[in-house]
C-alpha cells in the first residue's frame, strides 16, 4: 500500500477537520496542515498532540481568494512534507471536503504519476480566461473586509485592467493549462514541481496571475508529462449561485453513491463542501462509504 500525505488547507471548523483526519487515518497517511491567518490556531493544536503522524504549518500566512499566497501555501505545504518523507503520494484537498471511498480503496487506486485536471489555455471548458494571464493581478483585489480593504481592492482591480504581459516572455514553448487546484502528485511528479518552482522567472510569472493555484501545477505537469496524468475526481455542486460550491445535503447522497456504483473505473474519491451545519450529511457518510 502506497505512503500518502495529505496536504490540507484549512482556516475554520476544527470539528470537521477532526472527522476528515480521522476518516482517513492508516498506517500509510500523514497529515499536513495550514490553519490560515488570522483565524486562531489554538482550537486545532489538539489534533497535532493528539496524533504522531500530523503536522501543523508553523509558518502561517493570510490567504487572499485568487492571491500568490493560496499557492505559496500549497508550496509550502508539499516542501515540508518532502522534508519528512519520503511519500508515494501527495494529494491536496481543502478542510471542508471528505471522502466518499475508504481510505485503503482510495489508496489502492493509486497507481498513476499524477491526478490532476489539465484544460489548455485558452478554452471554452473550466472557464479559465486569458485575462487571469495577461494582466497582473495583485493580492487583495477580491473579497476584502472593512472599507479600507474594500477600496484598496477597487482600485488594485482598476490598475490590472490596464495592464498587459506577454506570457510566452516567462513561459518560452511552454502552453498555459489550468484546472481545479486539487490534485494528487506521485513522488516523481511532486519533484517536478518542486524543481520549478526554483525557476525565479517562472514564480515571478505566476506570482502575478489570477488565481496561480489552478495554473502553475497544470502548466508544469501539462508541458512536462502530459499523457501521464489522469483526472482527479471530486465531486462538487456548482449550481447554486449563491454558495459556490454548495454545502453537501441530503439531497446530495444518492448522487454520490450512485455515480460511484455506476462508474467504478471513475469514482469521486472525495467532495466538498462540509462543515459542522451539515455533520449529520457526513454521519450518513462516515457510516455508509467510510466504515
Amino acid at each position: 500500500m502506497p505512503r500518502v500525505a495529505y496536504l490540507i488547507l484549512a482556516h475554520e471548523d476544527p470539528q470537521h477537520l477532526a472527522r476528515l483526519v480521522a476518516a482517513l487515518d492508516s498506517a500509510e497517511s500523514n497529515f499536513f496542515i495550514h490553519i490560515s491567518r488570522p483565524s486562531p490556531i489554538t482550537p486545532f493544536y489538539h489534533l497535532e498532540r493528539d496524533r504522531k503522524n500530523l503536522h501543523l504549518l508553523k509558518s502561517r500566512s493570510k490567504i487572499y481568494w485568487g492571491g500568490w499566497n493560496y499557492l505559496k501555501v500549497i508550496l509550502d505545504l508539499l516542501n515540508a512534507a518532502i522534508a519528512r518523507g519520503p511519500f508515494d503520494y501527495y494529494t491536496l484537498i481543502s478542510g471542508n471536503s471528505f471522502p466518499l471511498r475508504t481510505v485503503c480503496d482510495i489508496h489502492a487506486s493509486l497507481k498513476d504519476f499524477a491526478y490532476i485536471n489539465l484544460v489548455a489555455v485558452p478554452s471554452k471548458e473550466g472557464n479559465k480566461p486569458m485575462s487571469r494571464f495577461t494582466r497582473i493581478h495583485w493580492q487583495g483585489s477580491f473579497r476584502n473586509n472593512g472599507i479600507l480593504g474594500n477600496i484598496r481592492g477597487y482600485f488594485l482591480r482598476k490598475i490590472s485592467r490596464l495592464t498587459w504581459r506577454n506570457p510566452r516572455r516567462y513561459l518560452g514553448p511552454w502552453r498555459l493549462y489550468a484546472g481545479m487546484s486539487w490534485c494528487t502528485l506521485s513522488s516523481e511528479a511532486a519533484d517536478i514541481i518542486i524543481y520549478h518552482s526554483k525557476n525565479p522567472k517562472l514564480m515571478r510569472y505566476f506570482k502575478y496571475v489570477l488565481f496561480p493555484e489552478e495554473s502553475f501545477f497544470h502548466t508544469v505537469l501539462g508541458n512536462t508529462n502530459p499523457s501521464r496524468c489522469m483526472p482527479m475526481q471530486l465531486y462538487q455542486d456548482w449550481s447554486d449561485e449563491i454558495e459556490r460550491p454548495s454545502l453537501i445535503s441530503y439531497k446530495h447522497i444518492s448522487e454520490l453513491l450512485r455515480h460511484n456504483d455506476v462508474d467504478e473505473n471513475a469514482p469521486f474519491n472525495f467532495a466538498r463542501k462540509f462543515n459542522h451545519l451539515n455533520s449529520d450529511v457526513v454521519k450518513i457518510l462516515e457510516n455508509i462509504v467510510i466504515s
